[in-house]
C-alpha cells in the first residue's frame, strides 16, 4: 500500500475583491491538474475533512469519492485524489490529533480532463 502525508500548509487563494466565480475561474487550470486517480491500493494522513461523493458525477463508477488533502478548494497547494471507497475507508488517526486517514482503492481508470473539471465544479 502507497501511504502519503499531508500537513496544513494551505492558504486561500483570495484576491481582495474577488468574488467567489471569479476565483474558481481563475483556479480551475490549477485545480483540475491537481486531481489524480488513484491506481494502486492508497492510504492518505491529512488534517483535511474534506471529500466528495465523485460517483455523483461518475455514474459508472460506484463507491468513488474524491478526498481533498485542504479544507477547501480555494486553499493551495493541494491534491484531490479520485477512487474508490469501501467501508472503513475514512477514520480518525489513531494518533495524531485532527487528523484523518482515508484508504482509496484503485479507480480502475484515469478520469478524463471533462470529469476532472466536473469533479472540481461539484465539489
Amino acid at each position: 500500500m502507497k501511504t502519503l502525508t499531508f500537513g496544513r500548509t494551505q492558504q486561500i487563494a483570495q484576491r481582495p475583491g474577488e468574488d467567489y466565480r471569479d476565483l474558481h475561474e481563475r483556479l480551475r487550470d490549477y485545480a483540475t491538474a491537481s486531481i489524480v486517480s488513484v491506481r494502486e491500493l492508497t492510504q492518505i494522513i491529512t488534517p483535511s475533512w474534506y471529500s466528495y461523493d465523485a460517483s455523483r458525477v461518475l455514474p459508472d463508477t460506484p463507491n468513488a469519492v474524491a478526498v481533498c488533502t485542504s479544507t477547501c478548494k480555494h486553499e493551495m497547494p493541494y491534491k484531490i485524489f479520485v477512487g474508490k471507497r469501501h467501508e472503513g475507508w475514512q477514520r480518525a488517526h489513531p494518533t495524531i490529533k485532527d487528523t484523518w486517514l482515508y484508504t482509496l482503492d484503485d479507480l480502475g481508470r484515469d478520469l478524463t480532463p471533462l470529469e476532472r473539471n466536473a469533479i472540481y465544479d461539484s465539489m
